[in-house]
């Protein structure tokens, strides 16, 4: 049995980053090169507000000031090519550009009209309520930077600055096998011990938020020959092989003997953690990466968090999951040696400080505590009991951004 901090040295050392691709910008893809803006976004001056555009220079002394009006400019429409006059306005509206010669937008709120004449309620200052070019994005700037996430706010960036391709990492594709006689992803039955696969929905729904692409799911009984064949069939079409089950000491826990008779090299069996100790890693032939999670459901997910997961991000060009401090809220204790991976919920105080509960019902079987939390409390494998009011580390539920 290794320590989480080796395996986690072990699968970084395995795991080779995807190659690249140009594709058409969508949420869930991982820029794979950083990029300039190739325009400046505002790329022309234009008002924050609706009132008028004047000549700062014009505002001498404190007396209300009075300027004529010589017409209109609303947005999407090209400035009027004429001088600014001494003593002249434009009435302006909100993202109109801002006519040659005149710096400063006087808010309409702040001023009265008096047919083509407008008087000042306010000395207005050289610059004031005026988009400069490039303010908001300038070519001379660094616009993305590799290893960005494409999100919605991401996607409105490309937009404005219309990039509509971008370099990115290809998806690691993704095989889950869910293996036991007891499962079923249609009905259960009490009576033949039979009950419902919860593990496949939800690797199936983690490995679409994690942006990786599931290319095949399935479920096997305990056979070794079946489930040989399941992993030859995946093996040829994926990156990554992830099983449930199987991976224990039982007579039925065939997922280790199979890969050996497959001719996978086995790099890591069984993990210093709770819970997910079983947890198994290994390499195909054809370099195909194969993660054995244990069973029980939340084994499974504590195995896809904190290690498949992380295999993909490092494919991806992410930087490695990190971690915060909050306060603990009720005595946790733990097994020596091992780090614990707690269903907990974590909140800010009216201090502003982060909170987190540890939840009752640890045991690996419990999906209910899942359900309700939001996060995991990580304890090291330092001390065997946490008293309420020490620091400890918390990490998302399913990711990292």
């Amino acid at each position: 049995m290794i320590s989480y901090s080796d395996a986690l040295g072990i699968i970084a050392t395995n795991v080779k980053t995807a190659k690249t691709e140009a594709i058409i910008p969508v949420c869930g893809r991982v820029c794979a090169a950083g990029m300039s803006s190739p325009v400046n976004v505002p790329a022309f001056a234009n008002s924050a507000m609706d009132g008028f555009a004047l000549r700062s220079a014009d505002c001498i002394g404190d007396e209300r000031l009075r300027f004529q009006v010589k017409g209109t400019v609303t947005a999407g429409m090209a400035a009027p090519e004429t001088d600014a006059s001494p003593g002249t306005a434009w009435e302006i509206m909100t993202g109109a550009p801002v006519p040659k010669g005149y710096d400063t937008v006087i808010p309409v709120e702040k001023t009265t009209r008096d047919g083509t004449f407008i008087e000042l309620t306010v000395k207005p200052q050289a610059g004031a309520n005026i988009r400069n070019p490039g303010e908001d994005f300038s070519t001379s700037a660094p616009f993305i930077e590799a290893g960005t996430l494409i999100t919605p706010e991401i996607l409105m960036g490309l937009a404005a600055v219309g990039i509509d391709s971008i370099s990115a990492y290809k998806q690691p594709s993704v095989a889950i096998i869910t293996t036991g006689n007891e499962i079923s992803s249609k009905r259960a039955d009490p009576v033949r011990g039979i009950i419902r696969d919860s593990n496949r929905p939800y690797l199936e729904a983690v490995v679409a938020l994690s942006g990786a692409a599931l290319i095949h799911s399935d479920s096997v009984n305990d056979d070794s020959a079946a489930l040989a064949e399941a992993i030859t069939l995946a093996s040829k079409t994926v990156d990554i092989v992830i099983t449930t089950g199987g991976v224990s000491a039982g007579r039925m826990d065939f997922v280790p003997e199979v890969l050996e008779q497959l001719g996978a090299e086995i790099l890591f069996h069984k993990v210093a953690i709770r819970p997910g100790k079983p947890i198994l890693f290994a390499k195909l032939a054809d370099n195909t990466l194969v993660f054995g999670l244990p069973g029980n459901p939340v084994a499974v997910a504590v195995g896809w968090r904190f290690f498949v997961n992380e295999a993909i991000r490092q494919m991806l060009g992410k930087h490695p999951g990190t971690y915060s401090a909050a306060k603990l809220l009720n005595n946790t204790g733990s097994r020596a040696g091992l780090r614990f991976f707690a269903k907990a919920r974590s909140r800010v105080n009216a201090n502003g400080e982060v909170e987190v509960e540890v939840l009752p019902g640890q045991q690996s079987f419990k999906i209910s505590p899942l359900m309700r939390a939001n996060c995991w409390a990580v304890f090291t494998e330092d001390k065997t009991e946490r008293l309420a009011g020490e620091q400890v580390l918390i990490a998302p539920l399913t990711q990292d951004p």
